[in-house]
């Protein structure tokens, strides 16, 4: 069983039927992952087949993806188990589908991936699609960046009859076109991964310890990544950067759903934040008792009351009036208190002043991202909760030494 990435990059008007060919040993049939061809396929399979499973028709958004590949499983093993053979196909990266409980078939599968075309192999296939001269062929091998769709592209506007400056003008806006959709099939976490390194950082050339894992493959599947001699890597193709980077620009612009990566951590910083906000309330109510906003908060008190007036409280005029004054302040105050509160007393809720501003410092970009509905990285979700465990953590350990000394 496998699992084929095959996008843009690779899809060709002859793709379908060109893979369903592809097995000399066996009978491939292409199945629409929830049609009723692939019930029925499941019901009588035979050794020699092959289910080429077409996962395009699934929204990984949709609570119903879950259902259809967990009703899958069990037609599916039974198949596998009679030697019949599965495979897989999405424009889409593995790391899209959404997380399953327990064991996701998707999962089960191994991971492929087209090779690029090599320029001998793009030549040959530029001539079989009517491209006549040598010089031509060799300029759509060498413009096509071993991308079998791009061969194609370039192959039927050299046909056209038009002039050479016509010919590149069409083939740069037809490639612009190509590269967004790329990317918009590659999804928001990966264009953010890319959104870093391209235009944060400035970097096209990584080491291999800079590309998580799962990422590595659907983004050399794309063309995306190239391997280089020496090891490292080069991001986007040599000599198209510029389109292709105009086209990451143009994917990240249209991202108007929020990615459930988003929502994932606008949930976890939700609940961080309160939680940051309720155990100072609850410290300093300890401490100063009832009064302790007018203490902790004075200098803060007139923007409290500003924002308490314009958005809720229109009569507030002391910090009396406002239920809970702490709602008011940004997470970097907030920070700033906490790290202040362990400053005065050696640490507060177990971390020390230092472990505070690293906390400010690693939390408080996300949070910015967040608050200005940019998309977050892809390293975002696991900084919260590595922050949010860690608080809880040293919370429970420095309550039980307090209890401990009684």
């Amino acid at each position: 069983m496998a699992f084929a990435h095959v996008g843009t990059f690779h899809r060709t008007p002859d793709f379908t039927t060109r893979a369903a060919s592809g097995f000399d040993d066996a009978t491939a049939a292409w199945l629409p992952v929830d049609g009723a061809e692939l019930t029925e396929w499941c019901r009588s399979p035979s050794p020699d087949d092959v289910a080429l499973i077409d996962l395009d028709g699934l929204d990984v958004r949709s609570p119903r993806t879950e259902e259809i590949l967990s009703n899958l499983r069990p037609a599916l093993t039974e198949a596998r188990e009679q030697g019949a053979r599965v495979v897989f196909v999405s424009t889409r990266p593995l790391h899209d589908f959404p997380a399953m409980a327990g064991s996701s078939i998707l999962l089960d599968a191994e991971t492929v991936a087209m090779k690029p075309v090599t320029e001998g192999a793009a030549r040959e296939l530029a001539a079989s699609l009517g491209v006549a001269s040598q010089a031509s062929q060799s300029n759509v091998a060498a413009f096509a960046i071993g991308s079998r769709a791009l061969i194609w592209m370039f192959s039927d506007i050299d046909a056209l009859k038009m002039g050479g400056n016509r010919k590149r003008a069409l083939a740069a806006e037809r490639e612009k076109e190509f590269v967004v959709t790329l990317f918009d099939e590659l999804g928001p976490e990966l264009c953010t991964w890319l959104e870093y390194w391209l235009f944060e950082c400035q970097q096209d050339h990584l080491d291999a310890l800079d590309i998580d894992e799962r990422l590595m493959l659907p983004l050399k599947a794309a063309g995306v990544l190239t391997p280089l001699d020496n090891g490292c890597f080069k991001l986007l193709p040599s000599g198209h950067e510029d389109v292709w980077l105009a086209g990451l620009r143009e994917s990240l612009s249209r991202v108007i759903e929020p990615p459930a990566s988003w929502t994932a951590v606008a949930s976890e910083l939700f609940a961080l934040e309160r939680e940051v906000r309720h155990l100072l309330a609850q410290h300093y109510q300890g401490v100063l008792g009832d009064e302790w906003a007018e203490t902790v908060l004075d200098q803060d008190r007139e923007g409290i009351i500003e924002l308490a007036r314009r958005d809720a409280i229109p009569n507030a005029a002391a910090l009396a009036d406002v239920r809970s004054p702490l709602d008011w302040l940004q997470m970097s105050r907030l920070l700033e208190l906490a790290a202040a509160e362990a400053a005065a007393h050696d640490r507060f809720l177990g971390l020390n002043e230092p472990e505070w501003r690293k906390l400010a410092t690693d939390l408080l970009p996300v949070r910015h991202r967040v608050a200005h509905m940019r998309l977050v990285r892809s390293n975002d979700l696991e900084v919260l909760r590595r922050h949010g465990r860690l608080i809880r953590l040293r919370k429970k350990t420095a309550e039980a030494s307090a209890s401990d000394a009684h």
